[in-house]
This record gives C-alpha cells, structure tokens and sequence, in this order.
C-alpha cells in the first residue's frame, strides 16, 4: 500500500516543483526582455537610431535580443501605451519604423530632437523654421 501512495506522490511533487521553476524562469525573462526594451526606448528617443544592428552594437545586446524585446514592448502596447506604440519592425531593412514619431525634427542650434506638434524647442526655445 505505502508503495501505491509513493508511485503517485512522487510524480505529483515533481511536476509542482518542476512547474514552480519553470513559472520563476519565465517571470525571470519576461523581467529581463522588459528592462531591454526600456534601455532600447531611451536610446532611440535621444537619437535617430533606428537599425536594429547599431542599437545592438550600442547596448552590446544581441540583434535578436533586440527584435524580442522590440517585439514584445509593441505586443504589450497593445494593453499599454508605450514609447513603441505605434512603431513596428521592418525585416527587410532590420530598423524599427516610427510611423508617427518620423517627423520629429531635430533643432538646428542645440540638436534637441522635438516633438512633430511643437513649433519650438523645448530646448532652446528656437522656432521650427529657424
């Protein structure tokens, strides 16, 4: 009879524990692929950096690593407005595409990049057509 209640505890025990360690290494990358898209979103707002393989050379995180992180923030804006909310990845030129975020312009005397809705810096104060 003892044997009988081994043979079906045993199983039971290690599928939770096995289930419990899958669950944490999970959290663990989700956590980790989430930090990536922030450092990713603070690069590309203070830069016109857009391909996939120089961001990967700035962060020294894998092109791969990149595209899941990218991939993953736009997923979530989906629930969420983000930074990456209207942006999707072109494959074939390895960038990611800011439809709306495009015509942002960079000011001519202190290099701020501002907002396509602001006629002035919001740096500077000079005015877009300056």
């Amino acid at each position: 009879m003892m044997i009988i209640v081994w043979i079906l505890v045993i199983p039971i025990v290690l599928f939770v524990v096995s289930a419990g360690v899958v669950g944490i290494y999970q959290a663990e990358t989700e956590s980790k692929i989430q930090k990536e898209a922030d450092k990713i979103a603070n690069l590309v707002q203070g830069s016109n950096l857009r391909s996939i393989m120089k961001i990967s050379q700035s962060l020294g995180i894998t092109e791969d690593r990149i595209i899941a992180a990218v991939t993953n923030a736009i997923k979530r804006s989906e629930n969420e407005s983000n930074y990456f909310s209207d942006a999707y990845i072109d494959f074939d030129k390895m960038e990611i595409i800011f439809p709306e975020k495009l015509r942002d312009w960079t000011c001519s005397y202190c290099r701020t990049i501002n907002p396509s809705e602001s006629f002035s810096c919001l740096s500077c104060l000079a005015t877009y057509k300056e």
